[in-house]
């Protein structure tokens, strides 16, 4: 049996996207792994030097704050950045998309608490815990959230990287390739309906502001 094609990619990506396709593609195996260097298909935010990778750049990922519209209403909007709960990553990290802003803009907020996981700040998220980052792939799906009205607040370019020349490696590429091309509006932070938008306004008493803002970032997309 052939072996599997290692990825190495964000969490988010894999739980919003991938695995729902996988699901309708049972000839395609792929192991998820957490160490770059062997994976023969990655997703970075950056296009490496090394010329025997070949990089792709397949578009754009946003960021942007959620919580939950109960939060929204007993908290209310995040003027005063002191009464509010934020759910953040380690300080260490702080270069990854967007949170670099958030820890600079709610300083003075209490944070209850930090996970390097975007799949537990999402869950932290919705149970109330407090305000989060997470990509706007996973929070303008999830309907126990709402984003609130200062939009995208960090993007990042999005590289794919393939380093094996294989047919299964080239495969599981152009599935990646058309998987996010597919879903790119939503990847980019677009895909927010007039009616989530408008229940934010409502939660946060607040009119929809434009989207602005891009982070900085390093070698990966997570």
């Amino acid at each position: 049996m052939p072996a599997p094609v290692r990825l190495f990619v964000p969490d988010w990506f894999a739980v919003g996207l991938l695995v729902p396709e996988l699901s309708r593609r049972p000839t395609f195996d792929v192991e998820l792994t957490d160490d770059e260097e062997t994976a023969e298909i990655s997703i970075r935010n950056a296009r490496p030097s090394r010329p025997d990778l070949r990089a792709i750049r397949v578009g754009s990922a946003a960021f942007a704050l959620y919580a939950t519209a109960r939060y929204l209403d007993e908290h209310g909007p995040p003027g005063d950045w002191a009464t509010h709960r934020i759910v953040a990553v380690d300080e260490s990290l702080s270069f990854m998309p967007g949170h670099g802003w958030l820890a600079s803009h709610a300083a003075a907020a209490r944070v209850p608490l930090r996970a390097t996981s975007t799949l537990c700040r999402l869950a932290a998220a919705r149970a109330g815990l407090g305000i989060t980052l997470l990509p706007c792939l996973l929070g303008d799906r999830d309907a126990d959230l709402v984003r609130l009205p200062t939009g995208v607040v960090a993007a990042t370019d999005v590289w794919i990287v393939a380093r094996g020349r294989s047919a299964r490696t080239r495969a599981v590429l152009a599935l990646l390739l058309a998987l996010w091309k597919r879903s790119s509006r939503a990847l980019s932070g677009g895909s927010r309906s007039d009616h989530s938008q408008s229940r934010s306004n409502r939660s946060t008493g607040r009119s929809p502001r434009p989207r602005g803002g891009r982070g900085g970032s390093r070698r990966s997309a997570h």
